[in-house]
Parts: C-alpha cells; structure tokens; sequence
C-alpha cells in the first residue's frame, strides 16, 4: 500500500487539535499545520485501514474524491450523521481495494464493516457525551493467501481506549498476532499508540501536547529492532519530531531520525514562513521554507483542504481533494 493512502487514515493520528482561546481561526489553523506536517509521507504502511472512520471533517461532507501526484485516487462516501459509509481505493486508474461500512438507522451505531478486513459490531457502551460508540468481535473468515488474517477490533475502555488485533496464520510468519492499543485525549486526540507483536511491545507513538492543544513533540518509533538493526525498510525509521509555532501556525519543524545502517542519529531543522490570502471561500496559504521548498494550500470555506502542492526546485508535487457537501 503506497503510503499517500494513509492521508485519509492516519491523519486523525497526528492532527494538531487547538483550544479555541487562541483565536478565531484555529480550527483554519489545525487543518494547514497538518498539511505542513505532512505525517502521511513518512507513516509506515502498517497504519491501520480501519481507522479511516475516525477522521476528522468539517460541514456535512457527502462525497470526497482525494487525488495524489502519484496517481492513488480515493474515493470516500459519508451519510447525513458525517461517517464514512464507503472508502475505494484506485491506483492509476486500477481498482485496488473496497471498504463498506454499514449502520444501524441511527447512521451512527456500527454494525458491520466489509473489505479487507471483514469485522462485525456491537455496541457497548454508549458515551454520554457524544454519539460515539464502540464495538467488538470478528466473525470474518481469515483471508488472503501466503497471509491469512483475522482481524479483531477489542475495546477496552470507554471513548478513549481501545485495541485493534490482526491475527495472522502462516507458515511464513513466526509472529501470529498484532496488537495495537490507541489512547485519546478528551478532545479525541490522539495520545499514544503501542505496538506489539505476539505480546511484546514493539514500538509506539506518541504525541505531546502544550497548553493550547498543539503537538510540540512526536515520538514515533515503530520498530524498537531499527535501534539495534536496519531491518531492510529504509523508508520507515524511528523519528522524534519537534515543532514549534507562530500566532497559531507551524514555524518550525526539527525531526531527528535514527539510522540503523550507520547506527545514527540525524537531524533536519525546516523553518517556515507562511502567509495567509483570505477570499470570500477559499484561504490560500503559501508558505516558503528555507530548505528551498514553497508549500501551497488552498482550504474551503468549511476549513477543508482542497488543494495541495510542494515545489522542490522544478519539480512539483500536487495533491487534489474534491469535496461534494450535502
């Protein structure tokens, strides 16, 4: 799975969630710092598919089409209540993948969701607070071929804990179950992911927050092994990222990453100067960098990026999001 996939699945994972006394413009200002961010460029591909229903969108989105520069094209559809009913996934115009996610007539209590992972739902606990609700139990066949897999979904605790388990059947495998155990925070950000493998913890991230409800720091080791080795995945390394920021918008990002095939520790500093343009419904932001790259941003008038793009000398790279609201 190409990693720009993860957009729309993990970015709920590492979005900046700002208190509204900084000022009127925060929920503008989570949206562009997660794109300057960037976490769907350097997440590993293990991020889970089922978490796409647990990201955040504002106004009553009815349709999302998200184009990527390399040609992934997804496909979201959402009911009247705001979750997502139906996720497809192309790849240069090729048919990869189908998830359905089918509701109670509520349109908010999860009954079954279909694709990759077949999972049925119960509910649980309702929380009093909110609409929100949690499941449990698999009754899908395990699938694949070399890989067989029966996916799990647990909740252990309330709205703000719970763990996804993959269990694997395979020859070709010693490791027969992953283990991921999220905790939130009272606004439904994301705190902490642990990793583990058969039991053993493997890895985390995890994410500090100041006083306002921004991300200053994010430890993101996923693979504890890539301290000790280089496991053959050179895109995926164990990073600490470290931003700082301006009237509410990233000035800075320092990322130190560790590589185990020279059994260092490296650090890039990128600072960034960004300018706000305000329309009658679109916000464009462009933001050059002192490592030579200019980001733009366009957000609608529901504060939803819609347009993407990062020039790195001559070349650029553009991502596209049509939104169709109800």
């Amino acid at each position: 799975m190409n990693k720009k996939n993860l957009i729309v699945i993990f970015i709920a994972f590492s979005s900046f969630v700002f208190s509204q006394d900084i000022n009127d413009d925060s929920q503008l200002f989570k949206e562009i710092n997660e794109q300057i961010f960037d976490s769907d460029n350097f997440y590993p591909k293990t991020a889970l598919e089922t978490n796409k229903r647990f990201d955040k969108i504002n106004g009553k989105v009815k349709k999302e089409t998200i184009i990527y520069s390399d040609s992934v094209k997804i496909i979201n559809l959402y009911n009247k209540q705001g979750n997502l009913t139906q996720s497809k996934v192309f790849d240069k115009d090729q048919f990869k993948r189908i998830f359905n996610y089918i509701y109670a007539n509520d349109g908010v209590t999860l009954l079954r969701q279909t694709g990759v992972y077949n999972l049925d739902y119960k509910v649980l606990k309702k929380d009093k607070y909110s609409n929100n609700y949690y499941a449990v139990k698999s009754e899908g066949k395990k699938q694949g071929l070399v890989y067989k897999y029966l996916d799990t979904l647990f909740v252990k605790d309330s709205k703000y804990e719970y763990e996804y388990i993959k269990q694997i059947n395979s020859k070709y495998s010693s490791i027969n179950e992953y283990k991921y155990f999220f905790k939130y925070g009272d606004s439904k950000f994301l705190k902490e992911i642990k990793i583990f493998e058969n039991n053993i913890q493997v890895g985390h991230a995890k994410n500090f927050y100041n006083t306002n409800g921004q991300v200053v720091k994010q430890e993101l080791f996923w693979d504890y092994e890539m301290f000790i080795e280089d496991t053959g995945f050179p895109s995926v390394r164990n990073f600490i990222s470290r931003i700082k920021y301006s009237d509410g918008l990233i000035n800075s990002i320092e990322k130190e990453g560790y590589y185990p095939d020279v059994l260092q520790w490296k650090k890039t500093i990128i600072n960034y100067d960004c300018k706000l343009d305000k329309e009658k419904t679109i916000t464009s932001v462009n933001c050059n960098c002192d490592n030579d790259d200019v980001i733009t941003i366009d957000i609608d008038f529901n504060g939803n990026w819609i347009k993407k793009s990062i020039r790195k000398n001559s070349k650029e790279i553009k991502d596209i999001r049509i939104i169709e609201y109800y």
